[in-house]
């Protein structure tokens, strides 16, 4: 199992590429209740430019939570230029305070060009933490 942190970054490339679809599968590990950044997505373009963001479509929506897709705007840091400020698609997961298990969401990034490469995503939930047993109170007779 692939474990990715909170700020998994892709940059679509804007080239001139035959439209090709791709599929990438990853996994996440997430408790209940606390959100978790599961991707953003940006473009870039020739000599370092920034483009327009790629357009995010829910093919399979999560079951146990929600998926939020928001737009942002990050400082990327791309080999080769300076570092770039780009608009980018945020995709947000939280599980249901009472889900458990696994959840499952795919998704499609569509660049400016056409080219799509799809995300199919395991969540596997965690349990959360438990809060420690209150005191029983002292009874003095």
């Amino acid at each position: 199992m692939q474990t990715l942190g909170p700020f998994a970054v892709a940059l679509a490339m804007l080239a001139a590429t035959a439209f090709a679809q791709t599929t990438d599968f990853t996994s996440f590990e997430a408790v209940p209740g606390k959100p978790i950044e599961i991707g953003n997505y940006a473009a870039v373009g020739n000599a370092c430019a920034a483009g327009a963001p790629p357009t995010i479509r829910v093919v399979e929506p999560p079951r146990s939570g929600t998926l939020s897709v928001r737009a942002g705007e990050r400082l990327y840091r791309i080999p080769g230029c300076p570092p770039v400020k780009m608009q980018a698609e945020v995709l947000t997961y939280e599980a249901r305070d009472t889900a458990t298990g696994t959840d499952h969401v795919v998704y499609d990034i569509v660049g400016a060009n056409g080219q799509v490469s799809t995300k199919d995503v395991t969540i596997h939930l965690q349990d959360p933490p438990r809060a420690a047993p209150a005191p029983k109170p002292d009874i003095k007779l």
